[in-house]
């Protein structure tokens, strides 16, 4: 099986940014069921939102931020969308680094994307996203 090669969180962002509404709303609901799964608290959505680049105040950093954190991303308005995306896989990158657990395994998706901590950094989030062929 031929693994695909790491992508930086902006990497992510901008193939995010380029799919059609409805996709970005089935990708937001996948992510995060990712970190749902991942049983995220308030302090690893805290440190999420710090390396996510999204102001706290957001809308999807503020609801990461709760206790216990609440979801239905896929269900803000468009224009939040991508900073969801980003807070998602930044919590999740935070949730799966921590001392003590084991790596999470994200299952197959439908969307070619899978998002990992950055095997160099554990202050960076990789996503696994397919190539687009030239």
């Amino acid at each position: 099986m031929k693994r695909e090669p790491f992508r930086t969180l902006d990497d992510g962002s901008s193939w995010f940014s380029g799919l059609p509404p409805a996709e970005r709303q089935a990708v937001l609901r996948e992510v995060g069921g990712y970190a749902m799964q991942a049983h995220i608290t308030a302090a690893d959505g805290q440190v999420g939102v710090a390396r996510s680049g999204v102001k706290p105040t957001a809308t999807p950093s503020v609801m990461i931020c709760k206790d216990p954190p609440r979801y239905g991303f896929a269900a803000l308005p468009a224009d939040e969308h991508i900073k969801a995306f980003r807070v998602l896989v930044s919590v999740f990158s935070v949730a799966d680094t921590r001392p003590g657990r084991h790596s999470a395994k994200a299952p197959a998706d439908t969307h070619g994307t899978t998002c990992f901590p950055e095997a160099r950094s554990r202050t960076d989030v990789a996503c696994v996203m397919p190539v687009s062929p030239a």
